[in-house]
């Protein structure tokens, strides 16, 4: 299995031997955030079109498969061209990625106030995806925030405030909510996917985009 496990399995209809789809019984959880000033979120460059789908990705810094099945999603997200990826880092412990993950909401919460939280988001982001551990040194992360012209001494500060631990909290009970026992896992209005079993394509990606929309239809 590739991945974190963070429960009981959960019951899953397998699509084309890895693709795991499960419907929800509730719409729009992922609309409901306390701190949405804060949610970290992409859509699609060099389009003219509006994204049709949100994606909501689950994940932790610290799980190898998150880190590598990423760049394959995001891949897939940006040849679809019409989808909005909400980034929900979901920490489990100060030693599985609970710390970096206070880092980049900080980081995005300084960032916004220039208006460049995203630019500010994807470059811890990806330092971060891109590292042997999911972790960053302090080296690192002091380069990172001069690059992205913020106060250092006010981010380390402010990665354990309760704005920061409340966002990360409301994740967590994301995950609880919707019974979600497995990372990372993709979440497109109703219909919930998981890795469990395989290596993730484009075109998996691709098909869960397009199952997505068929559901919202319905």
């Amino acid at each position: 299995m590739r991945g974190i496990y963070i429960g009981l399995a959960a019951t899953l209809i397998i699509v084309g031997g890895w693709i795991g789809f499960r419907i929800l019984e509730l719409n729009h959880l992922y609309g409901k955030a306390a701190n949405p000033g804060i949610v970290l979120d992409w859509a699609p460059s060099g389009t003219q079109e509006e994204p049709d789908l949100t994606v909501v990705l689950y994940y932790n810094y610290s799980c190898r498969w998150c880190r590598e099945f990423e760049p394959v999603f995001m891949k897939a997200a940006e040849r679809d061209g019409k989808v909005r990826v909400v980034f929900r880092p979901v920490p489990y412990s100060e030693d599985l990625g609970e710390y970096e993950t206070r880092l980049v909401y900080a980081a995005a919460l300084q960032g916004r106030e220039t208006g460049a939280y995203k630019t500010v988001f994807t470059a811890f982001h990806d330092a971060l995806i891109r590292s042997e551990d999911g972790t960053l040194s302090p080296r690192t992360v002091r380069h990172l925030s001069d690059a992205a012209g913020l106060d250092y001494a006010r981010l380390i500060e402010e990665a354990s405030s309760k704005q920061v631990k409340d966002a990360l909290a409301e994740s967590t009970q994301l995950v609880t909510n919707l019974k979600i026992y497995y990372l990372p896992s993709f979440q497109a209005d109703r219909i919930i996917m998981n890795t469990m079993g395989g290596r993730p394509t484009v075109e998996s990606f691709l098909t869960f985009f397009d199952a997505a929309r068929k559901a919202a239809d319905r």
